[in-house]
């Protein structure tokens, strides 16, 4: 049934212009495997496929992958010159100027037209964090590794948090290449920080001192709530029959709720939680900081003018700031395959028409 399916398909590009995305990934076994997928024109509609998955024998580099998709061509009989975009992420191995798989696929089809994909980049944005968010972050990260690497803490952890009724027995661990791993890691931790805080404390371990410091727990909430703001848009971009036009739109909309309404979650609660005075001007030096550091409140001038206070927006927010640099052009068609952008200029499209 899978050849049949396939051999359709394959059918159906070789009388058809098409654009391609594909990626390479590792599997839970460790094999790299090389994934493509195909948006093409079917009766006057854009359709999306799995093109092909196959395990890469050695190497991972541009000139391997790109034998690999040459050579699945040649065999289906496919013409380059149908092939008329692709997108990739920004791995050297896909985008590399001169031994990358895009370079090499221009050598036989040199008007085809590439693309990095616009959920990439979003994830790249949302790395940026300045110094004081990034090691809030870290000991989050030395928090759950000091719990999940011995199996007896992580099994009083657990049984702690049942008999202390929590929603949630355990904590996540992080993985860098999983985007949507920080906001839930951060999450749980905030979640969980009363239990923490209890086991820490019978334990005598040293990180104690953070979960028991309500700034830190402070920069802990507001981190957490941004991410998760960040996973919702990042899940909202995946999907099929998605484009670019959808995309930025999203993007666009969620800038705009993080500049009008986003405010730091630091400074929510100040007036319940138990916070002496020089806490509290900690954290309201904290804040300004960060809105500094966006160039939205200057430091006090000889200017009586007041500082201009509108569209104040954390500097942990860099990724809706990035997102202002991604236009889309207004003369120009796409195709879209997972997530991912692909253009069609106007002279194409009528060309195949």
């Amino acid at each position: 049934m899978s050849n049949d399916i396939q051999l359709q398909l394959v059918e159906r590009l070789q009388s058809s212009t098409f654009a391609i995305q594909l990626d390479e990934s590792t599997d839970i076994a460790g094999q790299a495997q090389l994934l493509v997928y195909v948006r093409y024109c079917f009766d006057n509609d854009v359709v999306e496929d799995f093109l092909f998955c196959k395990p890469v024998p050695l190497r991972t580099t541009g000139e391997d992958l790109f034998a690999m998709l040459n050579d699945f061509f040649i065999a289906n009989k496919l013409e380059w010159s149908s092939c008329i975009g692709i997108c990739t992420d920004g791995a050297a191995a896909m985008t590399g100027h001169k031994s990358g798989v895009v370079a090499r696929v221009r050598t036989v089809s040199p008007n085809i037209i590439s693309t990095h994909c616009m959920i990439h980049r979003e994830a790249l944005a949302s790395k940026n964090l300045n110094e004081s968010f990034g090691e809030v972050l870290n000991t989050c990260i030395k928090l759950v590794n000091w719990i999940k690497c011995r199996p007896l803490n992580g099994r009083l952890f657990a049984a702690l948090c049942e008999e202390s009724g929590s929603d949630h027995r355990h904590l996540l661990l992080h993985t860098e290449v999983r985007w949507l791993s920080r906001g839930k890691v951060l999450q749980r931790v905030f979640e969980l920080r009363s239990e923490l805080a209890s086991f820490l404390m019978d334990k005598n371990s040293e990180l104690v001192k953070f979960v028991s410091d309500n700034v830190w727990l402070a920069k802990l909430a507001y981190l957490a709530d941004i991410f998760c703001q960040l996973n919702a848009l990042n899940t909202s971009l995946q999907g099929r029959d998605s484009s670019m036009l959808k995309t930025t739109d999203k993007v666009k909309v969620k800038s705009k709720v993080f500049q009008t309404g986003a405010r730091p979650v630091m400074m929510y609660g100040i007036e319940t939680w138990t916070v002496k005075g020089e806490q509290k001007k900690k954290l309201i030096v904290a804040k300004l900081g960060m809105l500094r550091a966006n160039k939205k409140y200057p430091r006090r001038t000889t200017d009586s003018s007041p500082p201009h206070r509108e569209n104040s927006i954390p500097s942990g927010l860099s990724p809706i700031k990035s997102a202002h640099s991604w236009k889309v052009a207004s003369d120009s068609k796409q195709a879209l395959v997972g997530g991912q952008t692909f253009y069609k200029s106007n002279q194409e499209l009528k060309a195949v028409n």
